[in-house]
């Protein structure tokens, strides 16, 4: 008799937190990988050359950042949805906002809800929105640096090519003249070798310059592969809720079975 009430508690408590799941209003959330953007990181003098891209923002410091409350505030804003607490749409944004390093992709995973599948996926796109915007502020100055290094470089690189033809046709006027003037010649020479290692020199700094400022270094952050977004939302949980249900429907049984053992002992010593 115990074990059927049991049973009978736990089907009926999975039931009825089952069916009250129903009611529950839905929540979907999206998630994708982002890629930080980074920009290129010339050496002062164009004879050491480059140290490489740096991110534009530490993979810490941007959770840091979508953590904060001023973050929240701008994709918000973009969104057009109310920044006070009345707004069931922009509370679920806030409390769900997350962010996460994966440390060995050296990529930050981002997830958002919302209240519908769409919903949530807007959100996330205006999130990654607006760090593109934050990160594209903060490399600004770095990337006109940048350009003006390029521009210094290619300045250079002509003032180069305008020494090595100088010097060549210096060579060419030697050439010309009788071999008493063979140390002369030789002085023309090494003054060509010299203007052709500057030249190459520069060409290959101006070239770096361009690497360094190109699409594949220096680029915005963005989405590395497109946000994710299940069919089914995340929010209610039916199976959960039908497991909790059933929990606290056996919790009751056995409550009320040890609550009447106790009476009839009670009435036994009676």
């Amino acid at each position: 008799m115990f074990l059927l009430a049991v049973a009978g508690a736990l089907i009926g408590g999975a039931f009825a937190f089952g069916y009250a799941s129903l009611f529950v209003p839905k929540v979907w959330e999206a998630s994708a990988l982002v890629l930080i953007g980074q920009v290129g990181d010339p050496m002062p003098s164009p004879r050491i050359g480059f140290r490489g891209p740096r991110p534009v923002e530490s993979a810490q410091r941007v959770i840091e950042r979508i953590d904060l409350a001023r973050f929240e505030n701008a994709v918000l804003t973009r969104l057009e949805l109310p920044l006070g607490d009345d707004s069931p749409p922009s509370d679920v944004l806030r409390n769900s906002l997350r962010a996460r390093y994966i440390e060995r992709a050296n990529l930050v995973s981002i997830s958002v809800r919302g209240l519908s599948a769409d919903t949530a996926l807007k959100s996330l796109e205006a999130v990654i929105s607006e760090l593109a915007k934050v990160h594209d502020s903060l490399a600004e100055p770095a990337i006109q640096r940048l350009r003006k290094s390029l521009e210094n470089a290619n300045t250079a690189l002509r003032t180069s090519e305008k020494e090595l033809e100088t010097a060549r046709a210096q060579l060419l006027r030697t050439a010309d003249r009788s071999t008493s003037h063979f140390s002369e010649g030789v002085l023309a020479a090494e003054l060509l070798n010299s203007r052709e290692e500057q030249a190459r020199r520069a060409l290959e700094y101006v070239r770096g310059l361009e690497e360094q400022i190109g699409a594949e270094i220096t680029f915005s952050t963005r989405a590395y592969e497109a946000p994710y977004v299940p069919e089914r939302p995340v929010h209610p949980n039916r199976g959960l809720f039908a497991l909790a249900g059933a929990v606290v429907g056996v919790a009751l049984a056995l409550v009320f079975a040890l609550f009447r053992k106790e009476k009839k002992q009670t009435d036994t010593s009676r």
